[in-house]
Formats: C-alpha cells, sequence, structure tokens
C-alpha cells in the first residue's frame, strides 16, 4: 500500500523539485494529413499575444587577424550607416555585415563564418552590463577560425579556460545569396557554467545542408560573469540578454547569409534549452524567432530574491568583496579566472538530484513572470514548439548501486524522509537493477515530467505544440557495454557530427543510427522550415490524452509518456 504524503512532506519534495532543472541550471491540424506535414508558418505570436554528452571540448583561441579578435577593447558603438561603409564587395565566400565585411570558408556542404562578433566584448564597465553593439570595420575580417569559449572551469576543480571577450557566433549556410532559408539557432548547454556553441560537436554544416537552412551557434556568458544579481546592478540575466543580442543580430543580418529573418528557430539542449524557453518568456525577446525547441530542459525559474540566497549572496561572501564600499568596483578589480573559480561555480551535473546553479532568474525587466506561468496564462512569446525529454537522462552519470538497500539508502540520503513515497513509487522490483530504478527516479523528476508540465501549459497558446520522447539506445557502445538514451544523446543525430563522438575514433554508425539521425534532421528541419514533416505524423499536443513522437528505429507515436509516474511528480510540481 502506498504511503499518504502529508502538506509537509509534500511541500518539502515540492522544494527539491524545484531544485531540479536541466545540467543542474534551473530549472493547427491535428492530424497532420497523411504525409504527417503540419503548417506552423502562420500560428506565431508575441508576448501577450492570445522555450552533453564526452564530446564537449573546448574551442581553440582562433587566429590574430580573425573576425573573434574585431573588437578587442572596451570601445562600445555602432557607428551608424557612415562608419560601417564599406568599399569591399561581397562574394561566395565575402558578407557585408551590419557591421563591416567578412571572409568565411568553403566547406564540403557549403560555405562557414567562424567567431563573428555580435555584441562588444563585455570587459572593464560592461562587465555585468547589457551587451553594446560591436565597433564597425571597414576592412574585410578573416571569419575562417572558430573563436574561444567563453571563461569556464574545464573540470568541476580547474583549469580556467576561455575568454571573458567570447561574445561571438559561428554561421554555416548553403550558399551566401538570397536563398531565403529556413535558420536554425542553436543555444548551447552546460549548466550556465560551462560550454561553447564552438564545440566540434555543434558544427553546422551537415545539418546546414541536411535541410538546406543556415545553422548558426553562440555563445553567451557564462557563470558568475553571465548571472551574477545585485541591488547595485542596473540590469541582471546578461547570458538571457547575450542571447537576445545575439538574436537580433541574426534578424540584421540573416538574409546575408542566404537567410530568412522572418524564419528563425532557435533550439537549445539542457541550460541551453531551459534558455531557449526563457526567451519564450522574454518580453525583449518577442519576434526575434518564429519556433523553438526546447530539449531536456525547464520552463521555470526562481524568484529573485531565492536565487540570491542560493547563488549570489554566497558568491559575494567567498569573493572578499562583499564589506568593500563599492562591491561592483572590487569584483570588477578581479581577473575573470579568479571570479569562475569563486564558489558556488555552479559547475553542472546531471546525475542524481542535483541543486541550481548560474542561471535565468525572475526580474521585471527582463523576465517578469516564469515562462511556466506566462505559458499557462497565454502571455508568452507564442511561437510552434517542440519539447521533450531522453528517456534516461541520468544514466550516463549515475554509478553503479550495489543492491536494493543502497538503492533505498541512496534515496533516503537524498531525499530524507520523503524517501518513502518515492520508494513506493519506484520500488526496485520494477526495474532490471537499482541503477536502473535510480535513473528513472531522477530523469523523470527532473527532465521526462518536467517535458509534460511544460507541454501542456505551452498548449493554452494558439500555436501548436509537440511533444516527443528520445529512446534511441541501438547505438554502438566499446567492448559491447550496455547503453541508454542519455542526456545529450540527441545531439549527434540532429548535428550529425559521429565524427566528434571520440576525436580521432571514426564512430561506426548502426543502421538505427542513420534512421534516428535522417529522421532527426528531416523533423528539425522541417519544422524550422514552418511545414512539420513526420512520418509517422506528429500528433498535435493537448494535455489529457499527453501525444507523442517517439524516436528511435523506427519512429512511433503514442500517448501518455510514463504517465503515472509524471502524475506522481505532478502532486508537488503541477502538469
Amino acid at each position: 500500500m502506498r504511503r499518504k504524503l502529508t502538506g509537509v512532506m509534500a511541500a518539502g519534495l515540492w522544494i527539491v523539485l524545484s531544485g531540479c532543472g536541466a545540467d543542474g541550471s534551473g530549472a493547427g491540424d491535428t492530424d497532420g494529413g497523411s504525409s504527417g506535414a503540419v503548417d506552423t508558418s502562420e500560428a506565431t505570436g508575441t508576448a501577450g499575444s492570445s522555450e552533453g554528452s564526452g564530446s564537449e571540448e573546448s574551442g581553440s583561441s582562433g587566429g590574430s587577424t580573425s573576425a573573434a579578435d574585431s573588437t578587442a577593447g572596451e570601445e562600445s558603438s555602432s557607428g551608424g550607416e557612415d562608419a560601417c561603409a564599406t568599399d569591399v564587395q561581397p562574394s561566395d565566400t565575402v558578407v557585408l555585415t551590419s557591421h563591416g565585411p567578412i571572409e568565411g570558408i568553403e566547406t564540403e556542404e557549403g560555405v562557414a563564418f567562424l567567431g563573428l562578433p555580435y555584441a562588444a566584448p563585455p570587459l572593464g564597465e560592461l562587465r555585468w552590463a547589457a551587451p553594446q553593439e560591436p565597433t564597425c570595420w571597414t576592412e574585410t575580417l578573416d571569419a575562417t577560425e572558430i573563436g574561444p569559449v567563453c571563461t569556464q572551469l574545464d573540470t568541476p576543480t580547474g583549469p580556467v579556460v576561455g575568454e571573458e571577450d567570447c561574445l561571438q557566433l559561428n554561421v554555416w549556410t548553403p550558399a551566401a545569396d538570397d536563398g531565403g532559408r529556413p535558420v536554425m539557432v542553436f543555444v548551447h548547454g552546460g549548466g550556465n557554467s560551462k560550454g561553447s556553441g564552438t564545440y566540434p560537436i555543434y558544427e553546422g554544416a551537415r545539418l546546414a545542408a541536411a535541410g538546406d537552412q543556415v545553422v548558426i551557434t553562440i555563445n553567451y556568458r557564462l557563470g558568475v560573469l553571465g548571472w551574477l544579481t545585485h541591488p547595485d546592478l542596473p540590469a541582471v540575466n546578461f547570458g538571457l540578454r547575450d542571447q537576445i543580442a545575439a538574436l537580433q543580430w541574426v534578424q540584421a543580418n540573416a538574409a546575408a547569409f542566404g537567410g530568412d529573418p522572418e524564419r528563425v528557430t532557435v533550439f537549445g539542449e539542457s541550460a541551453g534549452a531551459v534558455n531557449t524557453c526563457t526567451l519564450l518568456g522574454a518580453p525583449d525577446a518577442a519576434g526575434l524567432f518564429r519556433g523553438a525547441i526546447v530539449q531536456s530542459g525547464t520552463c521555470t525559474q526562481r524568484a529573485a530574491d531565492v536565487y540570491a540566497e542560493q547563488m549570489s549572496t554566497p558568491f559575494l561572501g567567498n569573493s572578499g568583496c562583499a564589506g568593500e564600499d563599492d562591491v561592483l568596483a572590487c569584483l570588477r578589480a578581479l581577473d575573470d579566472d579568479a571570479l569562475v573559480a569563486i564558489e558556488p561555480t555552479g559547475y553542472p551535473s546531471v546525475g542524481g538530484f542535483a541543486g541550481q546553479g548560474w542561471g535565468p532568474s525572475l526580474d521585471p525587466d527582463s523576465l517578469p513572470v516564469q515562462t511556466i506561468d506566462a505559458m499557462a496564462a497565454g502571455t508568452h512569446n507564442d511561437v510552434p514548439l517542440i519539447i521533450g525529454a531522453n528517456a534516461e537522462e541520468t544514466w550516463q552519470d549515475t554509478p553503479e548501486i550495489a543492491d536494493e538497500a543502497a538503492y533505498v539508502a541512496l534515496v533516503e540520503a537524498t531525499l530524507g524522509p520523503l524517501a518513502g513515497p518515492v520508494l513506493d513509487q519506484y520500488p526496485v522490483s520494477d526495474y532490471a537493477s537499482p541503477r536502473d530504478a535510480y535513473v528513472a527516479v531522477t530523469s523523470d523528476a527532473r527532465f521526462v515530467c518536467n517535458a509534460r508540465r511544460a507541454a501542456r501549459a505551452a498548449s493554452n497558446g494558439r500555436s501548436p505544440v509537440y511533444r516527443y520522447h528520445f529512446a534511441h539506445d541501438d547505438y554502438f557502445a566499446p567492448g559491447g557495454g550496455d547503453t541508454g538514451a542519455f542526456h545529450g544523446l540527441e545531439l549527434q543525430y540532429i548535428f550529425g557530427n559521429f565524427d566528434a563522438i571520440i576525436p580521432g575514433f571514426e564512430y561506426p554508425t548502426t543502421d538505427a543510427d542513420e534512421v534516428v539521425r535522417d529522421a532527426m534532421q528531416a523533423i528539425w528541419s522541417s519544422f524550422a522550415a514552418g511545414t512539420l514533416q513526420s512520418d509517422p505524423a506528429w500528433p498535435v499536443y493537448e494535455g489529457e490524452s499527453d501525444p507523442y513522437l517517439l524516436i528511435e528505429s523506427p519512429l512511433d507515436t503514442g500517448e501518455g509518456v510514463r504517465t503515472e509516474q509524471c502524475d506522481f511528480w505532478a502532486q508537488f510540481t503541477g502538469g
């Protein structure tokens, strides 16, 4: 017999779950026709109308003449039209951007433009300030090398890698012409404290070619440099503001790269999914994109006081600046390397019930309400939405658990007096092993059931919503080891960069790998184009039946993903 939750226990468990966002960060035609095509191009709106696997490597710093170095220094000015004027003529590899000419490099699939500055370097007084436009240039800049990652810890204990001058993006296009192609803008994960749009797994040439579209990856400020709050700061959520600045750059420049600024889709994974869903709730992001894809991330954000108590206040206490007359001047005098190493660092963790780290928080200007609440009220940036999670999100980061007693002890140590109802809901006897049971507990609580909650909330809007459940695990494992649909696994199928999984290792794709890759690239691309195409047809989401697309080989559809388990968690989180 299942134990009944008391009100105190329910409240306590809700508090635990509210700290279980992805990566430790916060957080329509119904039948689609026989071909599975659904037009998503018209169901768009604006705010107020009725969003890593082991292949994440540090990016290179780029050459001394690259576009990544073009905004060195602290000056911030668009310079006006005359200041940006140039005699340079565009060509197959030369593009005239809103701030000056750049030259990219031809690839097998098209043209790449790398390390492009979309904002001024956030240095000096621009540290913890809203992003400013970069200074114009008139000579052609070399955009053939990836720029640096933003300053971050490479491991939980260091070293520090990257640079503070990192607000750059990368563009892959089949051709820099007037093709008017869909544009896909990717927001990377990493707990808002780690990661980069420069990682090899995110290289966009293959996805661009597969969908005849423009693919863009971005950097944004991370950790304390991107997400510090303080009463003396005129703004907060700097990482979010960076992402909005990048989308504004896309609006101004997409056409020059063969893209259509009216068909921009934002997609993100893990913390990048949290940020994508935050963009759905951010007033300043209204009108900058027409679709969003949220992969393994929540749509909740913390209140300002809760966030300060968990992150900013402890950081200031450990910084040595809390007692200074001018706290911000003291902090700005510290090196970025020192800042990101001060606890709490927010270094991401997927396994277990990781606490929340740096990330978006509520703010009257940039994020007045939680996105999940704006969705429920229909006041979010109402655009077509794909949202989902992977079947065994925490599989890769969960250690072996010796036996049932060890499993019980782990749940009790994690959830304390709240463990009893969870153990009743997830008995070891329902799973192949104690480890599998714990993977189910943590994956459901942190990811799978949050996807249902957000899909149900978003379905209150006018635009179509689609839920997926990624369960593909028929891939090559060295030594014939076990496999699971773990956190971030879907990225290699979307981008198609199997050669980036293990550097120097030629990954042997299975037939199932190729089915899943081709399907995800086609579906994601058709969604970005404005007409979702899927075989089988992907039903538009509605809350009661909880329809979803099952992504494995072969693809399938169904109703109700782990319904009993998600009903259990919904007692505390809703949805």
